[in-house]
């Protein structure tokens, strides 16, 4: 493995136009800064691939990996790649991109000021899309359920067998009485063992 060596930012410097990386090293984290300067990095410049932590895999069909990010931390620790953008404007937002050279898709997270174009982006959010015709595909590959929820609770499964379980559907009698629950329009509630859609 070639090694690359990143100076430490000085204290309490606040670099701009770069994008900081965070380690651990010896349970202390530690902040680096890969920035421009005078001309763009240039990928041949590059270890190809590049291993932090430990030297990277590079035996097929682990690898080869381009970046190969593991063993960096003391036990009870966390592996991080960190993307950050702080900019208040109204179109800033931090983005991982993948792509395959004609479509591609993206996890972003939206800044504080970000003002929604009208469609599902919202300031503060996290988003995940493609805009490949092969769709976005959520799927564990393993015999092993997929839950949804909020706030740390479960409201959804759908386990191996593709059944589906929601949790927490409010019991009653009519479009009305689920009004009255705090059920909203086009939402779900369920009278007995029914599941029902809220229309009026």
């Amino acid at each position: 493995m070639t090694n690359v060596t990143i100076p430490a930012l000085p204290a309490g410097s606040s670099p701009s136009a770069s994008s900081p990386i965070e380690s651990v090293e010896g349970g202390v984290s530690v902040r680096y800064t890969l920035a421009q300067i005078g001309a763009p990095l240039a990928g041949a410049a590059l270890p190809s691939p590049l291993g932090i932590g430990r030297a990277p895999e590079t035996t097929p069909p682990n690898g080869p990996f381009i970046l190969d990010i593991a063993d960096a931390v003391p036990p009870n620790g966390k592996t991080a790649v960190r993307v950050t953008n702080a900019n208040p404007g109204n179109a800033a937002y931090a983005t991982l991109v993948v792509h395959n050279g004609t479509h591609g898709g993206a996890l972003a997270h939206f800044g504080l000021g970000y003002t929604a174009p009208g469609d599902m982006r919202r300031a503060d959010g996290t988003y995940i899309w493609s805009d490949g015709a092969g769709g976005l595909t959520l799927d564990t590959q393993a015999a092993a359920s997929l839950y949804l929820g909020t706030n740390f609770i479960e409201r959804m499964q759908i386990d191996a067998n593709g059944r589906v379980m929601v949790h927490g559907l409010p019991n009653a009698a009519n479009d009305a009485a689920a009004a009255g629950l705090g059920v909203p329009v086009d939402g779900l509630y369920r009278n007995g063992s029914v599941v029902m859609v809220r229309v009026v």
